[in-house]
């Protein structure tokens, strides 16, 4: 069983790595909260693209559609003519 007087020189020995660990704790803490943060921030920056290209893509879609909707009309009325 160890003297009280070696736990006792010991503790301030050991009192030095308790700020160490203090801040390497805080490091890894915040290095976790940077990191949720700039995920939710890069997911959200990617579903905004997506969405303006899928929108564009749409758009696109939308204008040849109406386009050949108002060709195959036109034959439609020629026949009908």
């Amino acid at each position: 069983m160890p003297d009280l007087s070696e736990v006792r020189s010991d503790w301030p020995r050991r009192r030095h790595f308790l700020p160490l660990l203090a801040v390497a704790v805080l490091a890894l803490l915040m290095s976790v909260a940077s990191w949720l943060v700039v995920s939710a921030w890069e997911e959200r920056l990617a579903n905004e693209s997506f969405s303006n290209v899928a929108g564009d893509y749409a758009a696109v879609l939308q204008n040849g559609v109406d386009q050949h909707l108002g060709k195959i009309r036109a034959v439609g009325a020629l026949y009908d003519s």
